[in-house]
């Protein structure tokens, strides 16, 4: 089923550019992973170009998300350029959108100021340490009452 996956990577001064084109499915999730080792461990920027990525299921959100925390623990930062916003909103339903920043364009994700813009939804969490916690919602207590059932 799958149509296939090409991987180009472009080497930059600031970055590395990896785009995908094609289906990242089942059949190609290895390609990518593959393609992702060498600079998970790099403590530099990864821009993953999904802009031409017609599908992707679980496997390769799965494998974007291990690469962003490997990049992560290495002092290094994985962007993932997507303006389709149906495969921005599998990320977002997955909950994978957390440890991933999100871009429109490369040259967006390039830049250094956009990563704190377009975190996951724990960056944009206003609540601090100093905030009170959440009231729960009233909930009218029936403890020992029998509810009465007209026979």
């Amino acid at each position: 089923m799958s149509s296939g996956l090409t991987i180009r990577i472009q080497r930059e001064e600031a970055c590395t550019i990896l785009v995908a084109i094609g289906e990242i499915d089942i059949a190609t999730v290895g390609q990518l992973r593959e393609q992702l080792l060498p600079f998970t461990d790099s403590g530099h920027l990864l821009i993953a170009d999904l802009d031409q990525v017609s599908f992707i299921d679980a496997g390769g959100m799965r494998a974007l998300a291990s690469a962003g925390k490997r990049l992560a623990m290495s002092g290094g930062c994985l962007r993932v350029v997507c303006g389709q916003a149906r495969i921005r909103r599998l990320f977002k339903i997955t909950g994978m959108n957390s440890d991933i920043s999100f871009a429109s364009t490369v040259s967006e994700a390039r830049h250094p100021l956009t990563r704190e813009k377009t975190r996951g939804p724990r960056a944009r969490d206003k609540r601090t340490a100093e905030s009170p916690p959440r009231q729960r919602p009233y909930r009218r207590a029936m403890h020992g009452r029998r509810h009465l059932r007209s026979r």
